[in-house]
């Protein structure tokens, strides 16, 4: 902990420092509930979709996110209609969203079945570590006469098995997969 802690405190001068660019939850709810008010709209050229490089420089340290063509009815949620603008030029920003904005929602969306697919590891994940505690109070842990394993420590095997089946994936059945 002490060797994160001064990795952490070393590379700070590294990190990219921006200015809050307000929440991204809420980022997330604007574009969902613009494209949803803007479901009936159709989208005639991603060409003519709303940007705007100034709004989102908070929000992005590489520039902008470029237009995909997945998950197209959140597009609507850029698309420009009256009552979009306040009478100085800004957007409403429960109206309307820019490219970059529908774009982070769509990312998120798309990674959504990755999440869901993994709740199911995660959770039998945080139950075999007490599971497994308990199990290796039970066991022989005698390795030689002079040797015997903690309990805790048996938790290490499990980790182990899985980085060595990782290399083999990623060694082996991967290249294997890929001819």
């Amino acid at each position: 902990m002490l060797g994160a802690v001064i990795a952490f405190v070393s590379g700070y001068s590294l990190y990219v420092r921006l200015p809050l660019g307000g929440s991204p939850l809420v980022r997330l709810a604007q574009g969902t509930a613009t494209a949803f008010k803007k479901r009936k709209a159709t989208v005639s050229d991603p060409s003519l979709l709303y940007q705007d490089k100034d709004l989102d420089a908070g929000i992005s340290t590489t520039g902008r996110l470029l237009h995909t063509d997945q998950l197209k009815f959140l597009e609507k949620a850029a698309i420009v209609t009256g009552g979009d603008m306040l009478p100085s030029g800004e957007q409403k920003l429960w109206r309307l969203s820019t490219v970059h904005r529908v774009e982070e929602l769509k990312s998120i969306m798309r990674m959504l079945p990755i999440w869901a697919a993994t709740i199911l590891l995660v959770t039998s994940g945080s139950h075999n570590s007490s599971f497994m505690i308990q199990q290796a109070r039970t066991m022989d842990r005698d390795v030689a006469p002079c040797l015997k394993i903690p309990p805790a420590s048996m938790l290490v095997f499990t980790s182990l098995a899985m980085l060595l089946t990782l290399a083999v994936f990623d060694r082996v059945l991967a290249r294997a997969l890929r001819r």
